[in-house]
């Protein structure tokens, strides 16, 4: 029996009826029969899916603006900071094993980030169940050393930490899976040229200011000979002798995030590296007044852009006086660059300025994509600051004290989720800074500066 019906949002007309007997016979018959192909099977076990989903929450005054230290020994340090604003059964958890190997120079680098790319290989058996489980898992290499992350519903997220650690620890590398990946990141770093100008001029950018890096030319020269066996024998080097420092963040407990160290330590089971021999995160100082050009060639001939990055070099990102003012600086000149080199001027579609801290480096920048030419955009941006001179000198008091609250509601923005909580305490950490209250302590500077003549 056929019934036919129009459903009540839209008007769609559908019917609906019951599934002929014989092809429900056919699908019995189908499904007990022995002799079905083995192919045909109900999956395994997904032993990420969660079972427990309760979070304990309770009522406070204000959540805790920094995790604390738990563990602090030769080999290891823990930080900790229990969910307490949030309130979700999810936690994430960030592992840096700090040892000068991974950019020892840049045919480590390369060994290291080839390294990261077959783990993560090696993982795909367990990646499609985590991931529709709601686990995540990421691994890369960076001056500092080897990072790794799992995040994701707290239950199971120890099950992929672990089956993770093992996996790098037992890594074999096999010829042919090597060959596919070593050809995709050759293909990565050639096509890293063709792509747009104002995301290649960073990496140079970062390159310039940083004490260590390697260009991409660099590596490449590196990878044309690298083989699966070098990679096999310099994995366990890498991770022979380390600093492990563990963010265990969301919905654990103390114990929880002690034991996900102890996993971390005795499954890698790593010489500790004393801090003398730590990786040290430095960037460039330059000498007052001095003003220098670095140009590259753009290697694709029918890219019709130029980009140029102009950096103020103002001073070192531990100074919190010098912060507050470049804070003050990126919001009054945010919107006038926009209006003048874009808007008014017209000189290309991507236009970005603000203040810039990375590591020991503070500044400020303004960076033009266009199809003029840099020397020209040079001038222009020069034009706009000795412009911007005039207009921060006539500023008005209102005007003024109406820039420095809105510098100062930006710094009180809350985090919206668990992960962007967890990214800023990461950002912290392993950048060696430290200062988790840096948005709390910059607001008495920025409010300190009533006077536009202090700039």
């Amino acid at each position: 029996m056929r019934d036919s019906r129009r459903e009540k949002w839209y008007g769609t007309e559908y019917t609906s009826s019951k599934i002929p007997e014989d092809f429900l016979s056919q699908i019995r018959d189908a499904f007990e029969n022995p002799r079905r192909p083995a192919e045909l099977h109900f999956p395994h076990k997904n032993q990420f899916i969660p079972t427990r989903l309760e979070v304990e929450k309770k009522e406070i005054a204000e959540p805790l603006k920094a995790p604390n230290i738990i563990r602090n020994d030769e080999g290891v340090r823990t930080w900790y900071k229990k969910d307490d604003q949030f309130w979700v059964p999810k936690a994430n958890v960030n592992i840096l094993f700090r040892t000068p190997m991974s950019a020892f120079s840049a045919r480590t680098a390369v060994m290291g980030a080839l390294y990261c790319e077959i783990v993560t290989d090696a993982l795909v058996q367990y990646s499609y169940a985590a991931c529709i489980s709601g686990l995540a898992f990421d691994i890369d290499t960076n001056t500092s050393g080897l990072t790794m992350s799992v995040q994701g519903y707290n239950d199971k997220l120890h099950v992929l930490l672990e089956k993770a650690l093992v996996s790098m620890r037992d890594l074999e590398i096999h010829e042919d899976r090597f060959k596919i990946l070593h050809d995709r990141m050759t293909r990565q770093f050639r096509n890293a040229g063709y792509g747009k100008p104002f995301l290649q001029i960073r990496t140079y950018s970062r390159w310039l200011k940083a004490d260590t890096g390697f260009l991409k030319e660099q590596l490449m020269e590196e990878l044309k000979d690298v083989t699966a066996a070098e990679v096999q024998r310099y994995f366990p080097q890498l991770l022979a002798q380390c600093y492990i420092e563990v963010l265990a963040h969301g919905n654990l407990y103390k114990e929880e995030a002690l034991k996900i160290t102890d996993l971390a330590e005795k499954t890698l089971k790593p010489k500790r590296l004393p801090p003398s021999q730590w990786p040290v995160r430095r960037h460039l100082i330059l000498p007052p007044g001095s003003n220098f050009i670095y140009e590259r060639q753009l290697v694709d001939p029918a890219n019709v852009n130029h980009c140029i990055e102009y950096m103020l070099y103002l001073g070192t990102s531990t100074d919190r006086d010098l912060r507050a003012k470049i804070l003050l600086i990126a919001q009054m000149m945010g919107e006038p660059a926009f209006n003048q080199l874009r808007t008014i001027e017209q000189l290309g579609y991507v236009v970005f300025s603000g203040g810039t801290t990375i590591d020991t480096w503070a500044g400020y920048r303004i960076f033009i994509q266009s199809e003029k030419d840099c020397r020209y955009l040079e001038g222009r941006i020069e034009h706009f600051l000795t412009k911007f001179e005039k207009t921060l000198d006539k500023m008005s008091e209102t005007e003024f004290e109406a820039h420095k609250k809105a510098a100062i509601n930006k710094r009180l923005e809350k985090p919206k989720n668990l992960t962007e909580e967890g990214t800023r305490f990461w950002d912290h950490i392993s950048s060696d800074a430290y200062d988790f209250l840096i948005s709390k302590s910059l607001i008495p500077l920025v409010r300190f500066y009533l006077d536009a003549n202090a700039f």
